[in-house]
C-alpha cells in the first residue's frame, strides 16, 4: 500500500470506531448507574471499539512517517552562496545577508 492510502485508511477507522466508542461508552455508564448485575457486554463491545481506535490511530501515524520519510529525501536544499546558511528560499534570496546568489551545496567560507 502507497503512505497515503495507510493514512487514509488509518483516519477512516479513526472516524468510524470514535462515534462507537463514545455511544458504547455512554451506554456502560447507564447499565452501571442503573445498578444491573451484570454489565460485561458493554465493557467487551468498549474494549473492542478502543482496539478498533487505537488500530487507526497507529494507521495515521504509521503512514504518516512513511510520507514524511518519502517526501524529505528528494527535497534539496539552497545554501546561500556568501554565508552559507541553509534553507534560502526558491527565489534566490538569503534572509541572512541579504544576497541574491544561491547553491545547491554549500562551499568552504572564507
Amino acid at each position: 500500500m502507497k503512505p497515503a492510502q495507510i493514512l487514509a485508511v488509518g483516519l477512516l477507522f479513526f472516524l468510524l470506531f470514535m462515534p462507537a466508542f463514545t455511544v458504547v461508552g455512554d451506554l456502560r455508564v447507564e447499565c452501571e448507574l442503573s445498578e444491573q448485575t451484570d454489565c460485561g457486554e458493554w465493557e467487551i463491545a468498549q474494549s473492542i471499539t478502543g482496539v478498533g481506535l487505537l488500530f487507526g490511530f497507529m494507521l495515521s501515524v504509521g503512514g504518516a512517517y512513511k510520507m514524511r520519510i518519502y517526501t524529505s529525501g528528494s527535497k534539496k536544499r539552497n545554501f546561500c552562496s556568501k554565508c552559507g546558511a541553509a534553507g534560502a528560499q526558491s527565489s534566490g534570496l538569503c534572509f541572512v545577508c541579504d544576497t541574491i546568489e544561491t547553491t545547491e551545496f554549500p562551499e568552504t567560507l572564507e
